[in-house]
């Protein structure tokens, strides 16, 4: 799964307990990440982790909620800071190609 699909999970999500499972599954997966980092950044068990993404546990719906915005956020900083990575850069300038033509077209 791409980044950009989990931001669409996570935007569509349905409040049901098969959407979260699958997001919470689809986080550790689409990040790289470690069931102990995510159980580290909402203060549970890695066992809880495992049994989230496993549809086999999950929080109160409004836990739930917290999980999947921070979840949001999370992705929507790695796809800025691709996005900030990829983008080339002039020479001269340091600035993108995009800000560079724009900037030439307002002198």
């Amino acid at each position: 799964m791409e980044m950009l699909d989990l931001k669409e999970l996570c935007s569509n999500w349905d409040r049901s307990n098969e959407a979260f499972a699958e997001i919470v599954a689809a986080t550790v997966k689409t990040l790289g990440l470690y069931q102990r980092e995510l159980a580290a950044q909402f203060q549970v068990a890695e066992s809880t982790v495992s049994r989230w993404s496993g549809g086999i546990a999950r929080p109160h719906p409004r836990f739930q909620e917290m999980v999947v915005s921070a979840i949001q956020r999370r992705v929507s900083k790695a796809l800025k800071s691709t996005n900030r990575a990829s983008a080339p850069r002039t020479a001269r300038s340091g600035l993108t190609t995009r800000h560079a033509v724009a900037a030439k077209s307002h002198s």
